[in-house]
This record gives structure tokens, sequence and C-alpha cells, in this order.
């Protein structure tokens, strides 16, 4: 009945509220620490867990930052792309950028790797975040130039002075070998 698909969806919303509650009460123990400068990291691991069971992407998300990086927990690199890579699959941007940086400045990538990861690197760029653009065009650079010089020259035009050197310097080298490239974005 209508009754009960509202019922159900209620539900849900609460679900989801009180999964939004869990993550938000565990970063801010992330963030703040108690007075010995220690967290509970197992209860924060265990509510990020717990969320990330009821399909939270910020969750899978957290916990695949958190297991990489081994700030508040034990690093775990398997566990860390595990979860990661969930996110990646129901669609966050962040863990797709986080992905494909950890990836990239790893030594000894594959270029396997470095082909998963670029289309990622796209997607953050193409949020218009300065960091992400910017580490897409160095990614790219050889590759494919025009499509790196666009982005650097986007980020450029937001300001980004790293972004900007590197545009002019690469700009610079296309006019002298007598190519013009058009910028359409």
């Amino acid at each position: 009945s209508d009754n009960d698909e509202v019922e159900n969806e209620n539900d849900e919303e609460k679900k989801k509220f009180k999964i939004d509650k869990i993550i938000d009460e565990c970063l801010k123990k992330i963030i703040k620490k108690n007075s010995n400068n220690q967290i509970n990291s197992e209860d924060c691991i265990k509510n990020f867990l717990l969320a990330a069971q009821n399909g939270n992407t910020t969750a899978l998300y957290k916990l695949g930052y958190i297991f990489i990086s081994g700030d508040i927990y034990p690093r775990n690199k398997l566990n860390g792309i595990f979860f990661l890579k969930a996110a990646i699959e129901k669609g966050s941007i962040e863990a797709m950028y986080f992905y494909a940086t950890y990836i990239l400045e790893e030594k000894n990538y594959t270029e396997k790797e470095k082909i998963e990861v670029i289309p990622y690197l796209k997607k953050a760029a193409d949020t218009g975040n300065t960091e992400a653009m910017n580490t897409y065009a160095n990614a790219i650079l050889k590759s494919n130039h025009s499509e790196a010089i666009k982005y650097l020259k986007m980020c450029a035009d937001k300001g980004d002075e790293g972004s900007l050197n590197l545009f002019l310097n690469c700009y610079s080298t296309v006019v002298q070998c007598g190519h013009w490239i058009s910028f359409k974005y």
C-alpha cells in the first residue's frame, strides 16, 4: 500500500541520516582528538565499516583513505584500495582523485595502473578542482600535449600560479615547434 511505501522511504531516510551522523561523529573524533592526543580509532573504524556496509560512499572513501594513509590506523594497502575502488564504483570523485594520486605517487606504478587512473583524474579535473586539473595535466603531458595545455590554461585562468608557469612553458615550446593549438573549453 501507499502507506507502507511512505514508511519504507521514511525508514531509509532515517537510516541514511543515522549513518551520516555516525560518520560525522567519527570525523569529529578524528579531527579533535582527546586530551591525550589519542583517538579511539577502533570505534571510528567500526562505525565507518557499519556505514560502508550500508552503502555509504563517504564511509567507503574515508576507510580507503584511512587504510592507505596510516594516519589513525595501521596502514593496509589492500584494504585501502578495496574501499577506494568500492567508493569509485559508486561515483566518488574524492575517491577517484585520491586513488589516482596514490597510484601515481608510488615509485613503481605500472603503465596499466597509470592507464586505469587517468580517467579518474580527468573526472576530478572536470569538477573544476585546480589541484586535480594540474595533476591530470602533468600525468598526460607527454602523451597528450594539447589536452594537457588546455587543462593547464583552465587551471591558470583560475589563478593557479604553478599551472600558469607550466602552461607558459609548454605553450612557448609548442609555438617554437611551429604548432598551433586552439583552446576550446
